[in-house]
């Protein structure tokens, strides 16, 4: 029988305080819990911001101005800059006030996608070079997170869609291929089938949790048996017609 427990870790923790816990926010929420984890000994305690108690260690807060009212103070107080613009986020690492040892790590975001894009982008100035996504954080990494220079980031994108286009048989692991195009920061998939998968619907539903807009695609047209002239109005109508009943058949309930 185990009578006596040891401490693994003696120092200041990690709180993570979030706003709202559903859609994208969800996603960052967990995105940005994922990569803290990983540079943790112990386990990241995750709580809402709007039922949190003063924390005495190391704090992350993540959500927008709305979701989240310890961003919300700290936007009103002139502490940080608000996020600006669709998808834009700002970033602030910082010792807390009156805390020298202690850090505060800020994630807003202006939208949901925002929130999203600022976790991103934090866990890329906080470990480029040795991340939960190679794996190996090189010799003490579990120490850098206590001891990260601080930094302030306020961005958003140049460019409102950001995408790729492909056909979606190549697609093996969609979860993997939609996660990868979230931590790029690209919201557009154009995704080209001869029919819909039929878990099309669960394949929107992720992509959409990650902020990605999905444009489906079928031919019309093309691989048609016999000629078609599209100078002429009767074969312009009836690749017209043949591409609205596949939409109205396979594509309209998605």
């Amino acid at each position: 029988m185990i009578s006596q427990f040891r401490r693994v870790h003696q120092g200041a923790r990690w709180v993570l305080q979030f706003g709202a816990f559903h859609g994208v926010e969800r996603t960052a929420v967990i995105e940005l819990q994922k990569i803290l984890q990983y540079y943790l000994p112990y386990v990241l305690e995750v709580v809402p911001a709007a039922d949190a108690k003063a924390s005495d260690g190391h704090e992350a807060l993540i959500g927008t101005v709305a979701s989240n009212p310890r961003i919300a103070a700290l936007v009103a107080s002139g502490e940080m800059q608000a996020p600006v613009g669709d998808e834009g986020y700002s970033l602030l690492l910082r010792e807390r006030q009156g805390k020298s040892t202690l850090r505060q790590l800020v994630v807003a975001g202006a939208d949901e996608r925002g929130v999203l894009y600022g976790a991103v982008e934090a866990a890329l100035r906080l470990f480029g070079g040795g991340t939960l996504l190679d794996g190996f954080g090189g010799k003490g990494f579990r120490g850098r997170l206590d001891e990260a220079a601080p930094f302030a980031v306020c961005e958003r994108p140049a460019v409102r869609q950001r995408g790729l286009w492909t056909w979606g048989y190549p697609i093996t692991d969609y979860r993997r291929y939609l996660d990868n195009m979230m931590r790029l920061k690209l919201n557009t998939l154009i995704l080209w089938n001869d029919c819909p998968p039929w878990n099309m619907a669960e394949i929107l539903d992720y992509a959409h949790t990650r902020g990605i807009r999905v444009i489906l695609g079928f031919h019309w047209g093309w691989g048609h048996s016999g000629s078609l002239d599209i100078s002429k109005a009767e074969d312009r109508r009836h690749i017209c017609e043949a591409a609205l009943k596949t939409y109205r058949t396979d594509y309209a309930w998605l």
